[in-house]
């Protein structure tokens, strides 16, 4: 709005007289009938809007068997657009807790790529490739595929977090997109085990 006022100023400045605004134009009387015209303004790029109800508000899945934690996991670890792992080398999912580089590092305020990691545990890869673990809601997480030495493997290159009683399952790790998920017979969800825990965080570990 600053923008177009400086610029109606600097015009009639110049000595310019042009002016922008919304019509309502009657082709049959070539009349035009004003909607909007504010001499302050440029009044360009209307948009037309048509008004409709408001949509129903659906909340969130939530499984109050979860206690306000987030469930993750993947049906095929292996199944991966961004890595080609060898069969049997993953031992598990390491799920790393980010905290910001603020705290306590010097001279490296909002530096993102000085983002602290935390280790919240492992979840074990299930005889049939898949895995699962619960983890504290609302705390952003990556993810590393580590080798049964608990070295990493592979490492997720994006953050990410879930709400208090969501499910956040997977065909694979960054698996192919167009391709829907493969699951083997009487396997259609993961980790038909318990899932993990990887609960405690950081400010619960060091309190």
């Amino acid at each position: 709005m600053g923008q177009r006022s400086g610029r109606v100023r600097r015009a009639r400045r110049a000595g310019l007289s042009a002016n922008f605004g919304v019509y309502l134009y009657k082709s049959e009387t070539q009349q035009r009938f004003p909607i909007l015209d504010d001499p302050n303004m440029w009044d360009i790029f209307a948009q037309p809007l048509q008004t409709r109800s408001a949509p129903n508000i659906v909340g969130s899945a939530q499984d109050p068997k979860l206690g306000g934690e987030t469930l993750i996991g993947s049906l095929n670890v292996y199944d991966s657009s961004l890595h080609t792992f060898k069969d049997g080398e993953i031992y598990g999912v390491r799920v790393m807790e980010g905290f910001s580089g603020e705290e306590g590092i010097a001279d490296q305020f909002g530096t993102p790529r000085f983002e602290g990691h935390a280790n919240l545990g492992v979840a074990p890869i299930a005889a049939d490739k898949s895995w699962s673990a619960k983890i504290p809601a609302n705390v952003p997480v990556h993810l590393q595929a580590v080798d049964r030495f608990g070295m990493s493997i592979f490492n997720e290159p994006v953050w990410f977090s879930g709400r208090a009683g969501e499910a956040r399952m997977c065909g694979g790790c960054h698996e192919s997109r167009p391709r829907p998920p493969t699951s083997r017979p009487a396997s259609s969800t993961p980790s038909r085990s318990a899932p993990a825990s990887c609960s405690a965080t950081r400010c619960a570990r060091i309190a």
